[in-house]
């Protein structure tokens, strides 16, 4: 978790959004902008699962918690692989999917806020 500028924790979320043919199935994550200012993320498999002790995987509870720790999320996102990474500002988590009603090894779906709406160019580009 590293610092900015001004001393503020923070960490970064990197997303591929479009997964060419040669992706396995499996890993078709649905990530979509479901409005200007909505992201949705799916995290890998098997991370809406609880571990014995009870609590996430370490990376869907550092996206879940991140106001409660005090850390800004940043998001950047790439329209396919090899292409660079676009910063698109940062994000709040809103709410995810109730992990008890998936089957342990499915994602978990998170809703996102952006704190910029997504320009024009981009929402073009990225949105439905």
């Amino acid at each position: 978790v590293p610092l900015d500028k001004l001393g503020h924790c923070s960490s970064a979320l990197f997303i591929t959004l479009r997964k060419d043919s040669s992706t396995k199935e499996e890993h078709r994550y649905r990530d979509a902008f479901l409005s200007r200012t909505l992201f949705q993320w799916e995290t890998q498999n098997q991370m809406g699962r609880m571990s014995k002790s009870g609590k996430r995987h370490a990376w869907a509870r550092q996206v879940i918690e991140h106001e409660a720790d005090g850390r800004k999320l940043h998001f950047f996102l790439q329209t396919q692989k090899r292409e660079p990474y676009i910063y698109c500002g940062t994000l709040r988590y809103l709410d995810h999917e109730d992990p008890e009603k998936l089957d342990g090894k499915s994602p978990l779906r998170c809703r996102m806020e952006l704190e910029t709406p997504l320009p024009d160019r981009l929402w073009s580009l990225w949105g439905h």
